[in-house]
């Protein structure tokens, strides 16, 4: 291909690497055009395991790429020593997919995937070269037709063997071959010379890993297996499947190279096999629009609106509505659209057009594409609609209906909506029966659904007091409009930083619950039940929905946030990770990921998650969260620089002082924080970092052995909660104040009369941290059977708890006989 020299760029003063191709390669001017067109290309590609090209040129006469001067060593020469642990090798398979994934979004296909295009650092960080520098190969041998594009021979696939177009899964095949060869050290078809090799690779299938390696990881024969489909159908259709195939044996797997118990062991790899098929299936399916088999799949995009009136700007949002319910069509929400939007790393945008619209149908495979046109004639006002193939054009379905003055608009959908029904085979008695206009389910006011559509625009980029205020406007308009109640609950329960609708608009949806769409109305009715009956009632609605709408983002979140509330992580994990592989910047999902495997004690996917939300939402909450994940690791010092950043970004936020302050404590910089905290306490102009500030001390004291003055700063505590008439504050801060005795002189008797003064609020308390804390002090006070009680009352999931009090317990005896 040419010759790579490390150089140095003078301008940027950095080292870069400069590759210089052939002029023999490229003596065919069509296919140095081709070349320059494909690396420009690949020049706009930036993913982390990508080598980055800066520039194309060329100097008298040769040809030259700029690229990022990487430190490490190629693949191959990586594997010359031998293959790799496999726990390794899927790692680095794992970046290799997510590269490719980034590559096939800007339809980009690098058509030479070998070992020794792949860089690795001494990190083990892949980067992917040459993209676009594969060359016309015309080999007769290959069998070829010319002009077609084959790279490496080893690693080739057979189509473009065969001559025949190229798409993305031929660099899956080639993926497939090197994982192949990572985890064996040899190639999965050999042969003496090209035309053996070429033979093998159309007719032959390779060794089983376990040939090569006794102790081969489960799950890893199936994904090498499906990569080298000599037909790409069968293959993994998307890079991004690959990858969610080779993430989830990571993250699911045991530790690969541990052997399974022998009596058990063709359970466990048959099991471990079918979560791999399931999880490859899964992403499959979810990259694939249709919810239910044989249903063709729909989206609508933006109506071209040629009346001037801007209020008629989204209806294609309300005719998305109305088709919903459709039996013999899987029309995906608008939700949806903008989901697919951002896992192919475009622009959501306030218009869906045309041109953006196949780009989603290819990627997503949807389909059918519905278009239209809102005109106006005097007081006649028209829509025109049409459904086309969305590969090939053709018109499957076209329909205009009319009606007299702006408020005949909402019916005028409706009857469209039955329209394409009917040609979909749908019975009329039947849509009959399930009918409902769009005026009943969302307004017949134009002008409300405007600001309610400007609203969800908002809420999909977490802009929430702009969402609100728009919201609040289509009320304004409509006092009915039940679903903008709905969303306002919904945006506001994220503005206070809880998962639950809040408030008075969420006691206005439910009593207008009838004027809902289906999918909302479960989602209501989930809600009354948890505010009537507790999480399990929540929980089981959800489930019921589940069976409907089995893709629904924001239920598959409450049920994953249900689980996570009722500490049953496992089965939340699967639910919140849908949802990140929906909408990889959906904050909330992302954050409970990282808790969710911060708690079970799983450090390195909490930390990934962690870090991805901080880079969706850099609030923080999200710093806050990844500093904890550190802590729990014992890396202080990370989390510092964690906490450090934050106070950068938000110098006048309290409680990251305070975090900080705590972080510093546990480096042993006790000094340096009680400082910050102290300032804090000094700010006489804020009454909110006065708070944080006493707040902080009351827990930094005690690691300076100065419990006096942290109870003084509790006492400064459990006032201003009084004053605030703010209950569960005093509690927790009486009840801390009785661990303090405790801590500080083993004093029983006094941190007992600091427990009883909070019994009379007990009725009100219905805090963690405050039941917590009374249940120790009764096992302090040697109430046992009291402290059980409580414990499994108030902290059912807590069993460390229980552990805890029989400990003590224990001891107390132990002492007495001594």
């Amino acid at each position: 291909m040419g010759v790579v020299y490390r150089a140095y760029d003078l301008d940027l003063e950095r080292q870069v690497a400069l590759k210089f191709l052939s002029p023999e390669l490229l003596k065919n001017q069509a296919e140095k055009a081709r070349l320059l067109q494909e690396a420009r290309a690949a020049a706009s590609l930036d993913h982390p395991n990508i080598c980055t090209v800066h520039a194309i040129e060329e100097y008298q006469g040769q040809l030259f790429i700029a690229m990022a001067c990487v430190d490490g060593c190629t693949l191959s020469h990586k594997l010359a020593s031998g293959p790799l642990p496999p726990i390794e090798a899927l790692r680095l398979a794992l970046q290799i997919a997510e590269g490719l994934a980034a590559a096939h979004d800007r339809g980009i296909v690098h058509r030479d995937i070998k070992s020794a295009n792949i860089m690795v650092t001494p990190q083990g960080q892949v980067k992917i070269t040459d993209f676009g520098l594969a060359l016309r190969h015309t080999s007769a041998v290959a069998g070829t037709a010319s002009g077609r594009t084959l790279g490496t021979p080893a690693y080739v696939a057979p189509e473009q063997i065969r001559g025949e177009a190229v798409d993305p899964r031929a660099d899956l095949w080639a993926c497939g071959v090197v994982l192949y060869e990572m985890l064996t050290g040899t190639l999965p078809f050999c042969g003496e010379n090209e035309h053996e090799m070429i033979f093998a690779i159309l007719t032959d299938a390779p060794q089983p890993l376990a040939n090569t390696r006794s102790e081969m990881p489960p799950g890893i024969q199936a994904i090498v297996d499906k990569c080298l489909q000599k037909d790409p159908a069968r293959r993994f259709q998307t890079a991004r499947e690959l990858a969610l195939a080779l993430r989830r044996l990571l993250e699911n797997g045991r530790s690969p190279g541990t052997p399974a118990t022998p009596g058990r062991r063709r359970q466990r790899i048959s099991f471990v096999m079918a979560l791999v098929l399931l999880a490859a299936l899964g992403a499959l399916l979810m990259l694939r629009a249709p919810m239910q088999a044989g249903k063709p799949t729909l989206i609508v995009l933006d109506f071209r609106n040629e009346t001037g009136e801007p209020e008629l700007d989204h209806l294609a949002g309300m005719f998305t509505t109305a088709l919903l319910p459709a039996r013999h069509l899987a029309v995906l929400p608008r939700w949806r659209v903008q989901d697919i939007l951002k896992q192919m790393g475009e622009q959501t945008g306030e218009y869906l057009s045309e041109a953006l619209g196949r780009k989603i149908c290819t990627y997503a495979q949807v389909d059918l594409l519905a278009t239209g046109v809102v005109k106006k004639f005097g007081q006649r006002y028209t829509i025109e609609l049409e459904l086309r193939d969305a590969k090939t054009g053709l018109l499957h379905f076209s329909a205009m209906q009319w009606g007299d003055g702006q408020e005949r608009i909402p019916e005028i959908i409706d009857r469209l909506a039955l329209q394409v029904r009917l040609a979909y085979h749908e019975k009329a008695e039947d849509i009959r029966a399930s009918q409902r206009t769009i005026a009943e389910i969302t307004t017949g006011n134009l002008e409300a659904y405007q600001n309610f559509f400007r609203g969800e625009q908002l809420l999909n980029r977490m802009e929430f007091e702009k969402a609100e205020a728009a919201y609040r406007r289509a009320i304004a308009l409509d006092s009915l409009f039940a679903l903008a109640y709905y969303r306002l609950a919904y945006v506001k329960g994220w503005q206070l930083g809880t998962e639950q609708p809040a408030g008075a608009p969420l006691q206005k949806a439910i009593a207008l619950m009838d004027r809902l769409p289906a999918p909302e109305r479960f989602l209501l009715r989930a809600e009354k039940s948890r505010l009537e009956h507790g999480l399990q009632a929540y929980l089981q609605v959800l489930k019921q929905m589940e069976k409907i709408y089995p893709d629904h983002k924001e239920m598959l979140f409450n049920i994953g946030d249900a689980y996570t509330h009722l500490d049953r992580m496992r089965e939340a994990l699967p639910y919140l990770r849908r949802v990140v592989e929906m909408d990889p910047t959906f904050g909330r999902a992302l954050q409970h990921l990282a808790m969710l495997y911060m708690k079970i004690k799983q450090y390195p996917p909490a930390l990934a998650y962690a870090k991805r939300y901080v880079s969706v939402a850099a609030s923080p909450d999200a710093y806050f969260l990844l500093a904890q994940i550190y802590e729990k690791m014992q890396d202080y010092a990370a989390g510092e620089r964690v906490l450090r950043e934050a106070a950068r970004l938000y110098p006048e936020n309290a409680p990251v002082t305070v975090a900080l302050a705590a972080m510093l404590c546990l480096e042993e910089k006790i000094a340096e924080g009680i400082s910050h905290l102290k300032a804090l306490q000094q700010r006489q102009d804020d009454p909110r970092a006065v708070f944080w500030g006493h707040w902080g001390l009351a827990f930094a004291y005690p690691y300076q052995g100065r419990y006096r003055d942290a109870l003084q700063a509790s006492d400064w505590l459990v006032n201003f909660h009084r004053q605030k008439h703010d209950t569960l504050g005093m509690g927790i801060m009486q009840v801390y104040k009785g661990l303090l005795h405790i801590w500080g002189w083993g004093d029983t008797t006094a941190a007992w009369q600091e427990a009883r003064k909070t019994q009379a609020l007990q009725h009100r308390i219905f805090g963690y941290a405050y039941w917590l804390g009374y249940t120790m002090l009764l096992a302090y006070h040697a109430e046992f059977e009291s402290a059980r009680r409580v414990a499994g009352e108030k902290l059912p999931a807590k069993p460390w708890l229980q552990a805890f009090i029989s400990s003590l317990q224990g001891r107390l005896q132990q002492a007495q006989v001594d």
